[in-house]
């Protein structure tokens, strides 16, 4: 748990400083060199404003109490958007009540990996989640019809989402090729 624990706060930090710090210090040094328009400049620092909250999204505290199903679905909706469309299915919010807040917070957390990896890098139009509990296992389904990728690749963004798992005695399995998209599936007890 505590090296999950300092996986997330380097990816954090690396984030931060390549996301953030670089395109600060190139918009910093644009503007000490050229006279770029007024339009350039907010742009980027539009898109900077927006680096930062979703760093800041990532790392805030997750309701696990009555409100956790829809700290759930909102950030579903926070991935919508007129490009990619993100739906639920098979989701009864009641599936909840008895969980740990430990296992809420787990899901939630590879959750929004998993779409924020999909919006960095697949370039998916679709994105269907489902959501179930049968007796003491909590079944998830993630698909996408992005680009996919390859097991190397995999092996180096998604670690940190298979540690998390695996640390609430879970297991993550994925299934894609370049090209044909991606399905993860998680089962945890609970």
């Amino acid at each position: 748990k505590v090296k999950t624990v300092h996986v997330s706060e380097a990816r954090i930090s690396s984030k931060v400083h390549d996301e953030l710090a670089n395109d600060l210090y190139e918009l910093m040094s644009q503007l000490e060199t050229s006279s770029p328009e007024k339009e350039v400049i907010l742009d980027k620092l539009d898109t900077i404003y927006n680096q930062a909250r979703d760093i800041s999204k990532q790392i805030q505290s997750v309701d696990t109490d009555g409100k956790f199903a829809d700290e759930l679905s909102n950030l579903f909706r926070s991935y919508q958007s007129e490009n990619v469309n993100v739906l639920l299915k098979r989701y009864d919010v009641e599936i909840w009540k008895g969980i740990s807040s430990h296992i809420k917070i787990t899901v939630y957390r590879v959750l929004q990996e998993l779409l924020t990896n999909m919006k960095k890098h697949s370039n998916a139009a679709l994105v269907v989640v489902s959501i179930e509990r049968n007796n003491k296992q909590l079944f998830i389904q993630y698909i996408d019809n992005g680009k996919g990728f390859t097991e190397e690749i995999s092996k180096n963004g998604l670690q940190n989402a298979e540690n998390r798992i695996h640390a609430i005695k879970g297991k993550l399995t994925f299934d894609t090729e370049l090209h044909k998209g991606c399905k993860f599936s998680i089962n945890v007890p609970v």
